[in-house]
């Protein structure tokens, strides 16, 4: 009955071992995702729509991952804050005239804040910066667009018969 006993302890400690590596694993890959761990600062931008754009979403400087989305609060009645997290160290790549703006991530309709460069003699951003905003392409005025254009190509091709 011992050897049974100890094969069940065995089993048991290597379960538990296996289920505590597995824990560490994931709390450090959401820690990197997240920019948990490492220099982190702030910084914050406003925009008059946040089209879909969510706490947690991902911030991009030249296509590089660089941080997170931390908070989107109402700033004022026609305004809204996003707060975000970035790593300090390619916050040393963003100048004080750069630009955010909301991008899609895909064809799903993920919302990124990609961030531009700025200009090169510019200084850098530093800890609860504001960076400017651009204004998101609102998908509705574009195919709005297209369909008046196409409706003048049609009105002119009757024309021409």
């Amino acid at each position: 009955m011992s050897k049974i006993t100890t094969k069940k302890q065995l089993s048991l400690g290597l379960f538990v071992t296996i289920a505590i590596v597995l824990t560490i694993g994931l709390v450090y890959y959401l820690g990197t995702q997240k920019q948990w761990f490492g220099d982190n600062i702030k910084a914050y931008t406003y925009f008059y729509n946040v089209s879909g754009l969510q706490p947690g979403n991902t911030v991009r400087f030249s296509g590089i991952n660089i941080g997170t989305v931390e908070s989107i609060r109402l700033a004022s009645d026609s305004s809204v804050r996003a707060e975000l997290i970035l790593s300090k160290e390619a916050a040393g790549f963003i100048k004080v005239d750069s630009k955010a703006m909301i991008e899609s991530d895909g064809l799903m309709g993920n919302k990124v804040v990609s961030i531009t460069a700025g200009s090169v003699n510019a200084p850098g951003i530093s800890d609860k910066d504001t960076l400017e905003s651009k204004s998101p392409v609102n998908l509705d005025q574009v195919i709005n667009s297209f369909k008046s254009t196409s409706d003048n190509a049609n009105e002119l091709t009757n024309n021409l018969r």
